[in-house]
């Protein structure tokens, strides 16, 4: 079968235009941009974490949920309409429900993880980074966490979002008072 162009004739029949009428494929998906984006941003902190050893990195990696709690910049975006898996993770988050959280937890990370929502956070990251408010070696290892697929820096971002969302943790950075 031979190749059609946009601006071919449409092969259904119709007279049109291919790209006006039953139109090829227009390329790469968010998705798959997303996860273009962090292939190139991993491949940009490996010289950071080239010279550690073994037990450091490790030790870094260990080091990755604890930073969305100490910027809070690095909290999960979370959606304007919450799916029901969402606000269940709320719901016992507001009632303190420590195993209900665990529950409830991997099934919000399971609906809102994606390409898109890591690459945004590792750009949040860097930006972290390069403002001086987050080490090099911590910020690779976060970036390579993410790139990874491994649920802990998504689980722990999408954890400080939720916290801050029902009012259940300070954000100090954010916090700005009236007439000061």
């Amino acid at each position: 079968m031979a190749y059609e162009a946009r601006n071919d004739r449409c092969p259904c029949g119709s007279g049109r235009r291919t790209k006006w009428c039953c139109k090829l494929p227009a390329g790469p998906g968010p998705e798959d941009l997303a996860g273009a984006e962090l292939t190139a941003l991993v491949r940009s902190v490996v010289p950071v974490l080239r010279s550690r050893s073994c037990i450091e990195l490790n030790l870094l990696l260990e080091r990755v949920p604890e930073l969305p709690r100490r910027h809070d910049s690095l909290a999960w975006p979370l959606p304007r309409v919450f799916p029901p898996e969402l606000e269940a993770l709320r719901a016992v988050v507001q009632d303190d429900d420590v195993d209900a959280v665990r529950d409830a937890l991997t099934e919000a990370v399971a609906v809102l993880d994606s390409k898109a929502g890591r690459a945004h956070l590792a750009r949040s990251v860097l930006a972290l980074r390069d403002g001086g408010k987050l080490e090099a070696a911590p910020a690779a290892a976060m970036i390579a966490d993410l790139a990874s697929g491994s649920p802990q820096a998504v689980t722990a971002s999408i954890t400080e979002a939720v916290l801050i969302d029902v009012g259940a943790t300070s954000i100090p950075t954010r916090l700005v008072l009236a007439g000061s």
